[in-house]
């Protein structure tokens, strides 16, 4: 499994979220799309078990990034759409 494949988690994830929520405006799915403070705790929560669904079934591997304090550090990898890549490619790599 690669960084490229982690992406991909993140970003059909992205679009689970987008899709299924109806949300406007939509978050985006580029590296630096930023996600803390453009995306609301309902839709955040919901993107966060989307990627812990899809890592699962993908990986193998579970991993809870719902309850994981680091996420919420200030600088944190929830800042963006790739620091969150980079943060859950050190977790399940």
């Amino acid at each position: 499994m690669s960084y490229a494949a982690i992406a991909k988690i993140l970003d059909e994830a992205i679009n689970e979220v987008n899709d299924g929520y109806f949300l406007e405006p939509k978050i985006e799915t580029c590296s630096d799309a930023e996600l803390l403070g453009s995306v609301d705790s309902v839709h955040m929560v919901a993107l966060l078990v989307a990627i812990e669904e899809r890592v699962e079934q993908r990986l193998g591997k579970q991993v809870c990034l719902v309850d994981d304090v680091d996420l919420l550090k200030e600088g944190g990898p929830l800042q963006t759409v790739g620091a969150l890549t980079a943060y859950l490619s050190q977790k399940v790599l």
